[in-house]
């Protein structure tokens, strides 16, 4: 693929609107930037041993994040089931699943917030095809 042939297919995707180019001051750059974003799972285990608005906060707060940083898709909530084994002594706990599209970056920051956070027993985010 040549160069001419590339900065084309970049020409149209600004005009169609998919890319945006960066401006700054009176001239638009010649740059574009450009987002891989991705969809992805998000399946959450909370602890119920801080009861009820403990969980509803957690579930506040990660859907709140997805929401700023991404697109929040279908949210699952299978609520409280028993575990298949204890976990931190623990026999059950409260299912959260969501879907969500974020840039590839997003992921990362997501779990860590989600392994600093009390109330969490496992979780597991999947990029999905």
């Amino acid at each position: 693929m040549t160069l001419d042939c590339l900065s084309d297919i970049i020409l149209q995707a600004v005009k169609s609107g998919i890319l945006a180019p960066r401006i700054s001051g009176p001239k638009v750059q010649k740059e574009v930037l450009i987002v891989a974003v991705k969809n992805y799972e998000l399946v959450l285990v909370f602890s119920l041993s801080k009861g009820e608005e403990a969980v509803e906060a957690l579930k506040a707060k990660f859907s709140e994040m997805i929401s700023k940083n991404g697109t929040l898709g279908e949210v699952d909530e299978w609520d409280k089931r028993k575990l298949a084994y204890p976990i931190n002594y623990e026999t059950e706990g409260y299912y959260y699943i969501a879907q969500f599209s974020a840039d590839e970056n997003f992921p990362a920051e997501l779990d860590r917030v989600i392994n600093i956070t009390d109330g969490v027993l496992r979780s597991l985010i999947v990029a999905k095809n």
